[in-house]
């Protein structure tokens, strides 16, 4: 996410989940490959439900085609499209200062992203990726 000045900023490990042109996105506390079993934290982005991860597209230029040759495309829409409200209920991340919080403390900040700030998805990579 490009910070005001044009710096940028780090970002969690993520999962992509794109079914038709619709982009669900969730994180994770480890940069590593998941099991069906891993579990699940909400992706601490305006744009993204905390309830289910899916995205209000908005400004977003979605690719016309979804499978695996097009992640770096999506990956690309999602994070050049204008990040302008927070949907549903959930909230985005347990940082103390709330999510305007979270993003300050990483501005111009070389550490790596704050995992322990996650908030519980409570969904496993199984039912994220099956929709349960």
């Amino acid at each position: 996410m490009a910070a005001e000045g044009g710096s940028h900023r780090r970002h969690p490990p993520l999962v992509w989940c794109v079914t038709g042109r619709e982009l669900w996105v969730r994180a994770m506390l480890e940069n590593a490959r998941p099991k069906p079993t891993t579990k699940l934290r909400v992706a601490p982005y305006l744009n993204v439900s905390g309830e289910d991860g899916l995205t209000c597209q908005g400004t977003m230029r979605s690719p016309e085609d979804a499978g695996v040759a097009t992640i770096p495309l999506w990956e690309r829409a999602f994070f050049q499209s204008e990040f302008t409200h927070q949907t549903g209920a959930r909230r985005l991340t347990i940082h103390p200062g709330g999510f305007f919080g979270l993003w300050a403390s990483l501005s111009g900040s070389r550490k790596p992203f704050p995992v322990e700030h996650l908030a519980p998805a409570n969904q496993t990579l199984l039912e994220f990726v099956t929709r349960e």
